[in-house]
């Protein structure tokens, strides 16, 4: 099953301040060689192709052994039996989330966060492939 991710407010900011500084830049040539705008552009499109696949590739397919998280280039295996808890939060710390609105999830060698539009579906077919899993709401 797919479970499309959540994106929050914050990070559609960041996408079009990502954007304008890349317009901007486009434009703006005083005072800088040839060399140094191609590699000012390479930098800042490479920013934006990155910035778009987080939008584009955001998403978590779950199946009976394991729950595959992709965002943008990022992609993270987890496997069901592997996890002990779910824990709903809205903790700032750099994940795999693109929303504050987040799960963490915590397995036997360590924890991630993932934001998915369905909270309630997503958590309960995790428990539904793994029964032994601790679910805790905020």
């Amino acid at each position: 099953m797919k479970f499309k991710g959540k994106i929050g407010v914050l990070y559609y900011f960041i996408l079009l301040g990502v954007s304008i500084v890349f317009i901007v830049s486009l434009f703006n040539t005083t005072n800088i060689g040839v060399l140094e705008y191609y590699a000012k552009i390479s930098i800042l499109g490479l920013a934006e192709i990155l910035v778009v696949s987080l939008t584009l590739r955001n998403y978590i397919a779950v199946d009976n052994v394991k729950m595959t998280i992709y965002l943008g280039l990022f992609k993270k295996i987890i496997y069901c039996n592997d996890i002990i808890q779910l824990k709903e939060t809205n903790d700032s710390t750099s994940s795999m989330a693109m929303s504050l609105d987040r799960i963490e999830i915590a397995t036997t060698y360590g924890r991630v966060m993932v934001s998915v539009k369905d909270k309630k579906a997503f958590i309960e077919k995790l428990c539904e492939y793994n029964n032994q899993i601790e679910y805790l709401a905020n």
